[in-house]
């Protein structure tokens, strides 16, 4: 799955920029991303390099280790989108996997007060007939289609007409912190679901992800706030984990103020930069 968006990065990197140096950088599981295309680089370098040229200066990665499929066995999608909630301080990270927690277990119950009692099987459905008397075509359905703006809902209506996963879990996002508070901060459902689409192709991604050969050397940029609850001294194990795909173990590891969802917001993005630039001096590039 990484490979298409991988070859398109590519061309359009070589197209803006055919010879190098290149450096290259990721947050999370853009990690894996810049480690892939510093193989991609230096195996197959531009016809304009020299052949003695060492095209890729700068491999980094920031707060993700290599064996990133692990988190996902760990953490739900919902979980990574609430944490993008907290990233916009509408709750304290402290709060995510309780509010996770509320938000799927109210779409449980509703679930269990609107499924029917009598499952109509294929046959008779695709053939028109009626259930209990009502006619198929008043039947309520479960198809994606039915995905409404649950901004623009009646407030009788139940989010069990959301039958996308994904939209029935942001209108649970939005019933918890209200339409306003959230336009304030330009969140709208239409944007909302488009979190959702993108975290869920990463974590498809993700899943399916084994690194594999090597580079020449890597810097890792660990957050210091560490919120995977895989401990301090752990995390920064599974960290150095990049060490057996580097050359020689070249691996350099750099603390970074904030957590793993705000370590490039404003407030934290000047000890980043300093950090950055330190380690990319450290290596000449």
């Amino acid at each position: 799955m990484l490979i298409n968006p991988l070859s398109s990065f590519e061309v359009a990197l070589r197209r803006a920029r055919p010879k190098g140096p290149y450096a290259f950088l990721g947050l999370c599981a853009g990690t894996v991303s810049a480690f892939e295309l510093c193989k991609r680089f230096n195996n197959s370098p531009s016809p304009t390099s020299s052949p003695s040229s060492n095209e890729v200066v700068f491999c980094g990665g920031i707060d993700c280790p290599p064996f990133v499929h692990e988190l996902t066995e760990k953490y739900t999608l919902e979980h990574f989108i609430i944490e993008l909630c907290a990233l916009h301080q509408l709750i304290p990270h402290s709060e995510v996997a309780k509010l996770e927690a509320e938000i799927l277990t109210k779409l449980e119950a509703e679930d269990a007060v609107n499924s029917p009692e009598v499952t109509p099987s294929v046959s008779s459905a695709s053939a028109g007939s009626s259930i209990d008397g009502a006619d198929s075509d008043t039947q309520t359905t479960s198809s994606a289609s039915s995905v409404t703006d649950p901004t623009n809902m009646e407030p009788t209506k139940p989010n069990t007409i959301l039958a996308d996963k994904g939209a029935r879990f942001m209108a649970g996002i939005i019933d918890h912190f209200g339409v306003n508070t959230l336009s304030k901060l330009n969140l709208q459902f239409e944007g909302m679901m488009t979190w959702w689409k993108v975290m869920s192709s990463m974590v498809e991604i993700v899943k399916a992800y084994r690194p594999s050969g090597k580079v020449s050397q890597m810097d890792i940029f660990a957050a210091k706030e560490e919120i995977f609850q895989a401990g301090g001294s752990e995390w920064m194990e599974k960290l150095r984990g990049w060490e057996m795909f580097v050359e020689n173990k070249d691996v350099r590891v750099r603390e970074i103020d904030g957590n793993h969802f705000d370590v490039l917001t404003e407030q934290n993005l000047a000890s980043f930069a300093d950090a950055l630039n330190q380690a990319m001096d450290a290596r000449g590039a």
